[in-house]
């Protein structure tokens, strides 16, 4: 969930840059954009944590979470579209995840 939300601060922060390079090097300081990285330092903390607790057939399947969660939020929140091919690709997501699980 933290990597999703890092993902959401990240886009924020380039959503102007529209692929102009010398846009995106004065971005780099920008507020999205740091607490964009920290989340992403904090997602890493935490899943090497859970590397060091968990198999890693099981940990990693557990980051698809936060995925799903992400193509309904970013839908929301950024205005992406989120046809009903995403929506079954984030159900079998799901599902997999669960299934997985239930091995652990």
């Amino acid at each position: 969930m933290l990597s999703a939300g890092a993902q959401l601060l990240i886009k924020h922060g380039v959503s102007d840059v529209n692929g102009d390079t010398a846009r995106l090097l004065a971005t780099l300081w920008s507020w999205p954009l740091l607490a964009g990285v920290g989340l992403y330092l904090l997602a890493f903390l935490l899943y090497a944590y859970l590397l060091s607790v968990f198999e890693i057939s099981y940990a990693s399947p557990l980051m698809v979470a936060g995925v799903t969660l992400l193509i309904f939020v970013a839908g929301a929140y950024l205005g992406e579209g989120v046809g009903i091919v995403r929506i079954a690709g984030a159900l079998l997501l799901v599902a997999g995840v669960f299934l997985i699980s239930l091995s652990a």
